[in-house]
């Protein structure tokens, strides 16, 4: 008992002068936990943000909620406070027809409680009243059923108009949730992750909107241009088709060019040779159709998702000569392994992506 005693005197000497003297650590977060809760905040708020310019009726705790809601999904959230938007409107249509039936309501009251009293009136006259009185009381009668008449045609188109009104706002609402709804993501919708897919385009919009190179700038002005792109790109705001798709409007340029050039040929013809002629001719007809062979093979390629990854890949291969220089040879040894099943002798056994490459490649002229 008293060897015990003794320890655990020893152990509380040891705690006396240990870093927190006994005490619970009290450090706080580390830095990464600090770092990665405020790329969610920027995260959350950019979506915040994005959902606020296409809705701009819903405050930004309505926007929130709905985010919350379907676990931080923009589309999800977009249709859900759309639909809250047309509820609240019918809900507003239906207490303003309550507000004005009580008026008219009450309207009524007081007209049937002027009627009584005018009656009441009547009946307390001497009934000695002379024919001259009960012609006075024909005539207000007659008034009396005019004005009665009057009231219930202007009722009924003060109901017309109202109606008509009504039909008219909800119109407008359909007509602006349609216009909003086929805004956002006609383009598709890309987030900071497609910074890489979207490089020829960011770039170019980078260089001939914002008058900036992007070989310059720091890694955290690069992310900020890329997240002002994207939101324009989602709400199909950007001022040029290019800005999309590069490619696709490059090749259409093309073969607008060619359809051009032969139009201006034929226009400008000035020998009369006929095989010449039209062995040029063919040539710009071919020269078109090779265009366009393009631009459906490249829409059929975008749509199966083939494009996409061929670009994936592309970048996983620079990242991997990225890793080989900088040494971190188990990075570049785990992007080896992954792109090694796309060795070219194998998809040429499988029939994928090579002959793809291979189609592109020579309708492209390359």
């Amino acid at each position: 008992m008293e060897e015990f005693t003794e320890k655990s005197n020893q152990e509380q000497d040891l705690s006396n002068f240990s870093r927190y003297n006994g005490e619970a650590d009290v450090r706080g977060e580390s830095m990464v936990a600090r770092h990665v809760a405020k790329q969610r905040a920027e995260s959350q708020a950019r979506q915040i943000a994005m959902l606020k310019k296409a809705l701009p009726k819903v405050d930004e705790k309505t926007i929130r909620a709905a985010l919350e809601n379907s676990k931080w999904d923009e589309d999800g959230a977009f249709r859900a406070l759309r639909a809250f938007l047309g509820s609240e409107i019918e809900k507003k249509a239906l207490k303003h027809e309550d507000k004005r039936e009580s008026k008219d309501k009450k309207r009524k009251r007081e007209k049937e409680g002027d009627e009584s009293d005018s009656a009441s009136g009547s009946d307390g006259s001497d009934e000695s009243a002379s024919e001259d009185s009960d012609a006075d009381d024909k005539k207000r009668s007659q008034k009396k059923s005019k004005r009665k008449k009057s009231d219930k045609d202007k009722k009924s188109k003060k109901e017309k108009k109202h109606k008509k009104a009504k039909g008219k706002e909800k119109e407008k609402a359909s007509k602006l949730a349609a216009v909003k709804d086929a805004k956002f993501g006609k383009y598709g919708v890309i987030k900071e992750s497609d910074m890489w897919n979207k490089k020829p385009e960011f770039g170019l919009w980078c260089s001939e909107v914002k008058q900036v190179n992007i070989e310059g700038l720091a890694k955290w002005e690069e992310k900020d241009l890329f997240r002002e792109y994207a939101e324009d790109y989602n709400t199909a705001s950007l001022p040029d088709k290019k800005y999309y798709d590069y490619e696709a409007w490059e090749i259409k340029r093309r073969v607008k060019e060619a359809r051009r050039g032969a139009n201006k040929a034929k226009e400008e013809k000035t020998s009369f040779n006929d095989e010449d002629d039209r062995r040029a001719e063919l040539m710009r007809d071919r020269q078109i159709r090779k265009h366009e062979e393009v631009l459906n093979l490249r829409k059929t390629l975008v749509a199966s998702g083939v494009v996409d990854d061929m670009r994936e890949q592309e970048q996983l291969k620079a990242l991997m000569q990225q890793h080989y220089r900088t040494g971190d040879m188990d990075a570049a040894r785990a992007l080896a392994q992954r792109l090694a099943p796309d060795d070219p002798a194998e998809l040429l056994q499988k029939g994928i992506h090579t002959t793809v490459n291979d189609k592109v490649g020579k309708l492209a002229g390359k």
